[in-house]
Order: structure tokens, then C-alpha cells, then sequence
């Protein structure tokens, strides 16, 4: 769970799991049942659970036929999933890359080099900044400004 929540901020509730039980309140009477729920506030991992719900859910009469379906799909996901945390820890790119410009913002002042940045991040970091998408995702002046002189900065020092 702690690292669940290292790699993807996680928040918890409750949510209905499904059972049906007496109520505590109206003798005679029954209710749904509640359950610890985990929230993830990230889109990739939600989606990813949405799919893997449906997978788990899958109308198909043939049970051999249902078992190789999801086995294929997880065994899919597994490698997928992998090289995605690798990359983006679960994010879509440009998620990412915005995570990453709000640490070049964050680290204003810090000397080029103390924003412990991959290659593979460096990369990511340029191609955002190349492709001028950080003009619509930060609007003010002053972060712009912080981004394009850490831009100039990585391309000068790389």
C-alpha cells in the first residue's frame, strides 16, 4: 500500500462492495454493505482498473475460451504496464511531462543539474518544451519564463 501510494497519490473511502446484508438500523429490513474503498488520482491506473474489472467480467458462456481471454489480456497488461511505470510511472506522457515541468518550476533558483532528471526524463522534458504544449498547461509568464531558460540550460549542458 505504501508503495502504492509513493507511485500514484491514493486517498480512501468507502464504497459499496456488493453484499447485502441486515439492516443495523430498521430490523426486518436489509441494505447494501459498505467497504474500504482505495481512490487513485491517476487517471492511467483508473482506467486501467475500469479495464480490468470489465475483463474480470466478461459475458462469454465458454469458460476455457473466458479464462484464455483474460489470461492473454493480463499477461498483455503485465508487459505493458511495466514498461509504462518504467517510463511514465503510470501516467500518459503529457501528464507526465506537466509533472515534470512543475518540478523544473518548483527547483526556480536550484542549480541546472540538482533536478535529479533520467535521460529518458530529460527527453520527455524537451519534446514538451519543443512542442510548445507547456504555453497551454502553465499560463503564467513567470513559470514560462522558468521552463524556457531550464530548457536552454539542458540543451547547452547535455
Amino acid at each position: 500500500m505504501f508503495e502504492l501510494d509513493d507511485l500514484a497519490s491514493i486517498s480512501f473511502g468507502e464504497c459499496r462492495n456488493g453484499e447485502i446484508i441486515p439492516s443495523q438500523t430498521a430490523p426486518g429490513e436489509w441494505e447494501e454493505a459498505y467497504g474500504p474503498c482505495i481512490y487513485f488520482k491517476n487517471d492511467s491506473i483508473s482506467n486501467f482498473i475500469s479495464e480490468w474489472i470489465e475483463m474480470k467480467e466478461i459475458n462469454v458462456k465458454n469458460k476455457a475460451l473466458k479464462t484464455n481471454l483474460y489470461t492473454t489480456w493480463k499477461n498483455g497488461s503485465i508487459v505493458e504496464n511495466k514498461d509504462k511505470y518504467k517510463s511514465t510511472k503510470f501516467q500518459d506522457i503529457h501528464s507526465y511531462q506537466i509533472e515534470l515541468a512543475k518540478e523544473v518550476i518548483a527547483g526556480n533558483g536550484a542549480p541546472f543539474n540538482f533536478i535529479p532528471f533520467t535521460k529518458k526524463e530529460r527527453e520527455l522534458f524537451e519534446k514538451y518544451m519543443d512542442s510548445g504544449s507547456y504555453i497551454l498547461d502553465f499560463f503564467d509568464s513567470n513559470e514560462q519564463h522558468i521552463l524556457e531558460e531550464y530548457l536552454s540550460l539542458s540543451k547547452t549542458q547535455a
